[in-house]
């Protein structure tokens, strides 16, 4: 299996797309470099960029809840670790002490 982390963000990336077409929204994948400045320019994650056009006003808060919750799922799924998940949106300090217990916990 490929890493996880980079499979999950894949079927994450085409849940997101499925979700904004469900909402009249239209996902484009962008081709250019339109994001360098706020992506790390190494990782394998910030290859693929995406643009959502005609976004209702309530769509960007479901689709971050949606895909930190769910990448977290299909990780957890891929590497069978069988661990607590929230099933809500961690505020963003709480998020990052979730995420640092689990690479404790699971890490090697």
């Amino acid at each position: 299996m490929s890493n996880p982390a980079i499979r999950g963000l894949q079927l994450v990336n085409l849940d997101v797309r499925a979700l904004a077409l469900e909402h009249g929204a239209t996902p484009e994948t962008l081709r250019g470099n339109e994001c360098a400045a706020v992506i790390p320019p190494k990782d394998s994650w910030s290859t693929e960029h995406m643009l959502i056009k005609n976004v209702p006003a309530s769509l960007p808060d479901q689709i971050i809840s949606y895909s930190v919750i769910n990448l977290l799922k299909k990780i957890d799924k891929a590497i069978i670790l069988g661990a607590t998940l929230p099933q809500e949106l961690l505020q963003p300090d709480e998020l990052q002490l979730f995420l640092e217990d689990m690479c404790a916990k699971y890490g090697r």
